[in-house]
């Protein structure tokens, strides 16, 4: 992970074909103390839900709806301390999210005979990492490096099916939900 600049406060912005990123470093404390510090988002929903919006309006008479959709969140932050003969100190995180969902719906458009039929999937997965890193220069050829660590990911996966037919509104639902997680120590 990049370290931020001792001297002076810098800042960047940049857009992609998916995604955005902003981050910010410089100095805490002048020629001792950095941060560095950025963030990046998907931006594909800002395109993706319209054009939906637009596709299901064409497809609203045949009773058909689609349902999809995808995004991603990371973060990072470097802090960093210049301890002089005594190494450098660090402490890193990171955070990242990820989401998905596909599914589609019918229904009646006959008011006669009511039906709507649901049927919905997603997807999650993320990191956390945080760190604590000592450099401890041994001579001007050797260190010695320390680290202590905590990281967590985490899946999910999550499936709704729901059918509602008839004057009655007879229904049906199901609802599955799985996740799973590791968390581990190290040092």
């Amino acid at each position: 992970m990049k370290s931020g600049d001792k001297e002076t406060y810098h800042s960047n912005f940049t857009i992609g074909l998916t995604s955005a990123n902003l981050s910010f470093s410089g100095p805490l404390v002048k020629n001792r103390t950095t941060f560095f510090a950025s963030v990046r988002r998907s931006w594909l929903e800002l395109v993706s839900v319209p054009a939906l919006a637009i596709i299901n309006a064409t497809k609203k008479d045949a009773g058909e709806k689609k349902i999809a959709g995808y995004s991603f969140t990371d973060f990072n932050l470097k802090l960093e301390h210049d301890m002089r003969r005594w190494g450098t100190l660090a402490f890193l995180t990171y955070y990242g999210h990820d989401r998905m969902k596909v599914g589609e719906e019918q229904f009646s458009t006959d008011e006669k005979l009511p039906y709507r039929h649901h049927n919905e999937n997603r997807l999650k997965w993320g990191n956390v990492l945080t760190a604590l890193q000592w450099q401890l220069p041994i001579n001007d050829r050797f260190r010695y490096d320390m680290n202590a660590s905590f990281t967590r990911y985490v899946s999910g996966f999550k499936k709704e099916t729901e059918t509602v037919w008839g004057t009655e509104w007879d229904d049906s639902y199901e609802y599955d939900r799985f996740y799973k997680g590791m968390k581990q120590l190290t040092g």
